[in-house]
């Protein structure tokens, strides 16, 4: 694990350098992050109510029986984006916007040095973590589809149970570590819910996203041989994006079915970027710095 959190950071610190570095790689893992702050799990969850899909239009629906959002339900393109009827096709739409929020920020602290200095390696492990949920991007409407597409990264063992909105996949991935992923997918409400474990029981990566309206709440919880960190996230189509990384003490509550959130959700006593109405502040390891 630390020997592939390593090249993922030096991958992702070379692409870094690029224009739009921080949209979704085709592949590297996690890199460990930093402290937890108690503050962080004091803050409420995303409103379920809020998140749910209007149907006031003409009643339309894609070919998974979801209904198509109001597009007046709020005034940005991301808003419209219809939730998909599987895991695949939510996770890819949140991955979208994810990808949209990192360029946002990246081009507001890339003019200033102290800020590239304070922000971007530790944005690193935020930019490529979702790349250890490849699973997610492979399980739409046929299982075996699943199962070949993860066999094509070098996956071997692959099970794939389920439909819907519950499914469970094991399989050994290219480093020989057994896992089994679990995951709840709310179309309707446009919420996700997973869990990975070794074949030991250990928890290999909790993750889970709700979307209320065009906004975007998400947590990750992860371990390695020696510590556990949380990644946290709230974003916007178009104008707040903050993220936060720390290291954890245990698994953190969930954050669907609650209300109240805000961005103030990914800030901790470690480091949490926040990019709102075109202001940037920064709180690294201490220090704050705005833009």
């Amino acid at each position: 694990m630390k020997k592939i959190a390593v090249t993922a950071v030096l991958v992702a610190f070379i692409l870094s350098m690029c224009a739009g570095c921080f949209k979704p790689i085709p592949r590297a893992p996690i890199q460990e992050g930093v402290q937890e702050s108690e503050a962080a799990g004091k803050n409420g969850s995303p409103d379920d109510a809020d998140s749910e899909i209007s149907d006031k239009n003409d009643g339309s629906e894609d070919k998974g029986g979801v209904k198509q959002p109001d597009p007046d339900d709020s005034g940005s393109d991301r808003s419209n984006v219809v939730p998909g009827a599987h895991p695949q096709a939510g996770f890819s739409n949140y991955q979208t916007a994810k990808g949209d929020a990192l360029t946002r920020l990246t081009e507001a602290y890339e003019s200033s040095d102290e800020l590239v200095l304070a922000i971007g390696f530790n944005m690193l492990s935020v930019s490529v973590i979702d790349l250890n949920l490849m699973a997610l991007s492979v399980l739409g409407e046929d299982p075996k589809l699943a199962a070949t597409s993860l066999g094509i990264f070098g996956f071997t063992d692959i099970d794939v149970q389920g439909s819907g909105d519950t499914y469970r996949l094991t399989y050994t991935d290219s480093e020989g570590v057994h896992t089994e992923l679990t995951c709840e997918y709310d179309a309707a409400k446009d919420q996700l819910k997973t869990l990975m474990l070794d074949d030991s029981g250990r928890i290999i990566m909790f993750f889970e996203y709700v979307r209320n309206k065009d906004t975007y709440i998400s947590q990750y919880y992860y371990t390695d041989t020696d510590a556990s960190y949380l990644i946290r996230c709230y974003f916007d189509k178009d104008n707040i994006a903050a993220f936060g990384s720390s290291t954890a003490s245990a698994q953190p509550e969930s954050i669907i079915g609650g209300s109240g959130f805000t961005e103030e959700f990914v800030k901790n006593s470690d480091f949490y970027a926040i990019l709102k109405d075109g202001k940037l502040f920064v709180y690294n390891q201490g220090k704050e710095i705005t833009n």
